[in-house]
């Protein structure tokens, strides 16, 4: 669940307390956006690029998480969290669509059953607009 704060602050001195503040800053507890750094959002905007690099990586790894994290951070330029949210992808992939995907990774239906089951994680994950995320 994500909590939004609002802080106030107010001083104290010999004089005494002073007014609080106007709310100046919003505070939450959702976790931060793994692919929010200014080179992951660039490395993902690269759509095209960035797919066939995590497809090759995935696939060279069979989609293993360590390997596929690893691989992907460095061909397609990704810090290691951002990374580690598609390699989770690829993983939840390999164990919820199987069969889907065993012939045709690029097809309709291992695409349509990797959005049901593993795009919603990849979201939260990822933390970034669901339209940079290919």
């Amino acid at each position: 669940a994500r909590t939004r704060y609002l802080a106030r602050v107010r001083a104290r001195s010999a004089a005494g307390w002073g007014a609080l503040s106007h709310a100046s800053a919003v505070l939450s507890t959702a976790p931060a956006a793994a692919c929010g750094g200014v080179e992951d959002r660039t490395s993902l905007e690269r759509r095209e690029r960035f797919h066939a690099e995590f497809k090759r990586c995935a696939g060279s790894c069979w989609a293993a998480e360590a390997c596929t994290q690893a691989c992907t951070a460095d061909a397609a330029g990704l810090s290691g969290g951002c990374a580690s949210c598609f390699a989770q992808v690829a993983a939840c992939t390999k164990s919820n669509c199987m069969g889907a995907c065993m012939m045709d990774s690029s097809g309709e239906r291992c695409v349509g059953c990797s959005v049901e089951h593993c795009r919603p994680a990849l979201v939260e994950c990822a933390g970034v607009p669901e339209a940079l995320l290919p």
